[in-house]
Formats: C-alpha cells, sequence, structure tokens
C-alpha cells in the first residue's frame, strides 16, 4: 500500500499547484481553500471517471503520478488518511465529511474508500432543492460550519 507520507507529497505538491492558478486571478486578493478536501473530492470522483477524463483528472490531481501505484492503492491511502483525521478520541476536533451527489438519472459506480454514500438528487429540474440539501447535509456534518 502506498504510504501517507507519500500520498502526502502529492497533494502538497498539487495543493502549491492549485494555489498558483488560484493566485494568478487578478481580482483575488485574498485566497483561502481547502486542498485536502479538493483533492479527496476528485479523487473520489476519479473512481468512476473512465478514458480520456480519467487520464486528465490523474494528471492534474499528480497524486497517482507521484505514487507509482494502482488506483486502489490511491484510494485506500485516502481512505487510511480520512481514518486517521477522524479519530474519535483525538485532542483536535476536524470535520471531514465526504459525500456524492449525483443527477439521479445517472448510473453510478460504488464509492468504497471515502466513507462516502452517493444521493442521487434532481439537479435537472431541482436544483434549488438540490442545493438546500446538500447544505444542509454538510451543516450536519460539521457541526453547523464556522461560528462566529
Amino acid at each position: 500500500m502506498a504510504s501517507l507520507n507519500t500520498l502526502s507529497k502529492a497533494n502538497t505538491k498539487f495543493s502549491l499547484d492549485l494555489f498558483k492558478q488560484l493566485s494568478n486571478e487578478d481580482k483575488m486578493a485574498n485566497v483561502f481553500y481547502s486542498p485536502f478536501s479538493i483533492s479527496s473530492a476528485l479523487a473520489m470522483v476519479m473512481l468512476g471517471a473512465r478514458g480520456t477524463t480519467a487520464s486528465q483528472m490523474t494528471k492534474v490531481s499528480r497524486t497517482s503520478l507521484k505514487l507509482r501505484d494502482s488506483q486502489d492503492q490511491v484510494h485506500a491511502s485516502f481512505a487510511e488518511l480520512l481514518g486517521q483525521l477522524n479519530k474519535p478520541k483525538a485532542s483536535y476536533a476536524l470535520s471531514v465529511a465526504n459525500r456524492l451527489f449525483g443527477e439521479q438519472t445517472y448510473q453510478f459506480v460504488e464509492v468504497k474508500h471515502y466513507k462516502a454514500e452517493l444521493e442521487k438528487v434532481n439537479f435537472m429540474q431541482g436544483s434549488e432543492a438540490a442545493r438546500l440539501n446538500i447544505n444542509t447535509w454538510v451543516e450536519k456534518q460539521t457541526q453547523g460550519g464556522l461560528q462566529t
């Protein structure tokens, strides 16, 4: 299995590349984002990608290129990292919540490594209801989000 250290290095490279892209925008004075959230979401979606789409996602994420392991090992490494971040009795509070929301008319493959369920929603005719559903789910999973 790919080591967490190797996964960390690949995610760091992805994070820095993404930051360079985001900070190149003229309008961006302050940039705040979660590279881990973006890379793990991209990796989850890569499970169902094939052909050109899968190749492009792999190239952008740099994860499997850096790990040089099979895709299954890359996803297993993400699962291991998520397990370590979400330790029940840790001395810190960190909420990492994963779920895929997909158009109800499309057939999806099972996601097994990310402790993420797929919820089918009606993006085509009920995008506002889908948005509210997604935001409500995230709020519940993250203890209400940021508190001021």
